[in-house]
């Protein structure tokens, strides 16, 4: 268990540190925000599939039914605590979010979110260089250096894109999937 200090810089370590430990697999549903290739990105939370691509049955959701665990939720389930205590620190205390996503070495192209709901918070991690967050504003780029800097925007409403970079770049993202809202027990 990993215990954060407040401190936002040896907490983004802390979470890199545990981040690198999980195997991220080639999201195939991200192919087109990503110039044809799937990337290395992962859902925490819930998924709308009932079985893996391998034909496994999913564990249900007992929180949201007719959803499933997310393979990252499955095999790393102390990821749960570690992703509520680091917002719990570093996010505004009233941000709620249902879902995190883990990418590594995801350049994605200018696109809107498709399921995020209000305000998401993204924050980047690891050894890289450039890669700064774009959100365009009033068709205006805005540069957004996000290492080590959560930061806040509605990905559903603003456009954004990842700039190039060098080096491994892992962003994590917690967001709210408006597709769970209405299904809680």
């Amino acid at each position: 268990m990993i215990n954060f200090t407040g401190d936002l810089i040896d907490d983004c370590k802390l979470l890199e540190t545990e981040i690198k430990k999980i195997n991220l697999h080639p999201a195939t549903n991200r192919r087109h925000i990503n110039n044809g290739k799937a990337p290395r990105s992962c859902v925490y939370g819930y998924v709308p599939w009932s079985k893996y691509s391998n034909g496994k049955p999913r564990i249900e959701s007992q929180e949201y039914p007719g959803w499933f665990h997310s393979k990252l939720k499955t095999n790393y389930p102390f990821l749960d605590q570690i992703f509520k205590d680091f917002a719990a620190h570093h996010l505004p205390k009233d941000f709620k979010f249902t879902q995190v996503v883990v990418n590594k070495n995801f350049k994605t192209m200018k696109h809107k979110d498709a399921a995020n709901v209000g305000r998401s918070f993204i924050v980047g991690l690891g050894d890289y260089i450039d890669g700064d967050l774009v959100v365009v504003k009033d068709d205006k780029e805005e540069n957004i250096d996000i290492k080590y800097r959560p930061y806040g925007f509605n990905g559903s409403d603003i456009e954004h894109f990842t700039r190039e970079f060098t080096g491994n770049r892992y962003s994590i993202v917690w967001f709210h999937n408006s597709k769970l809202d209405n299904l809680k027990k």
